[in-house]
This record gives C-alpha cells, structure tokens and sequence, in this order.
C-alpha cells in the first residue's frame, strides 16, 4: 500500500573516486526564518488525493435527498428550481464517479411557489471496510508528521531563495 518508504542519498564523488571538496558552513545565530505555513496547496492536494483514494472503496447503499423551497415569487422560486436541479445532477455525477452505488439515488425538489420556506433531508447509508479506513489515517498521519515537515524543512533551508 506504499506506506512504509525509505529515501536514500548517495555522497557525490570524483570520476576517480575521491569525495567532492566540501566548504564549511558558517552558522548564523540570529537568523529568523519564516513561520511554516500552517495551511498550502500542496496539503490540499494530497488530502483530496488520500480521499480519493479512501472514496473509492466507499459503497452507497442508500442515498435519498429531498428540498421543499420558496421564496414567495413564482419567478424566483421556478428559476432556483433549475439551479437546484443542476446542482443536485453535478452532486450526483461526483457521487457515482467516486463511490459505488447499490441502488440508484432519489432526488426530491418541490417548489413552494405561495411561500418563503426551506426545508432539506438528506438519508444516506454508506459502508466501508475498517482496514480501509485505518490504511487513510495512516497515510495521512504520514503525510502530516513526514512528508509535510520534510517539504517545509527544504523550502526553509538556506541554500533556497534569491
């Protein structure tokens, strides 16, 4: 499952076999360096891709969604009525494009053309395998406590910058 990885270096050398000349580092003592950033794109990116990964052994059994709404115009509420449609047809293409379904979901919208009212139920029964989701906190504890502080670790190294 890719969770134990093991980085090695190898020390640069002459075509003759002799190491390369180092310079010693001076060390400053009264250098600030700049707070690691407590959130970046690349936390993102792989939280939505551990999820992903998660996501795909995740089955549905039972997905039901049903919206009573209004906004006392029968012009706005019929408008909102499509825009509902259309966000409740993208919500379920993700739905099937990342989790297996059993049975095909129920969407309900009722508009409420006389009325200002808001009302929506969601019924969902999902199940997964618990190894599954022990294998999804290990990877991301590991991203969080290994990967994560090595990439904040090289870009705060004193070699980088202009």
């Amino acid at each position: 499952f890719r969770l134990l990885r093991k980085r090695i270096r190898w020390s640069y050398s002459e075509p003759d076999g002799s190491p390369l000349p180092t310079t010693p580092t001076t060390r400053r003592t009264h250098r600030l360096r700049p707070s690691p950033p407590r959130w970046t794109v690349h936390d993102g990116r792989a939280f939505w891709r551990i999820g992903r990964r998660f996501l795909r052994h995740v089955s549905v059994e039972k997905w039901e969604t049903a919206t009573v709404f209004g906004t006392g115009e029968a012009h706005v509420t019929g408008w909102l009525a499509g825009w509902l449609w259309s966000l409740q047809t993208q919500a379920q293409t993700l739905l099937l494009r990342t989790m297996k379904l059993r049975k095909p979901p129920r969407i309900t919208i009722r508009p409420d053309f006389q009325r200002q009212r808001w009302f929506w139920r969601l019924d969902c029964i999902t199940s997964f395998r618990l190894g599954h989701a022990i294998i999804a906190g290990i990877r991301l504890f590991s991203y969080w406590f290994w990967t994560r502080k090595r990439m904040i670790k090289r870009e705060n190294s004193p070699g980088k910058g202009c």
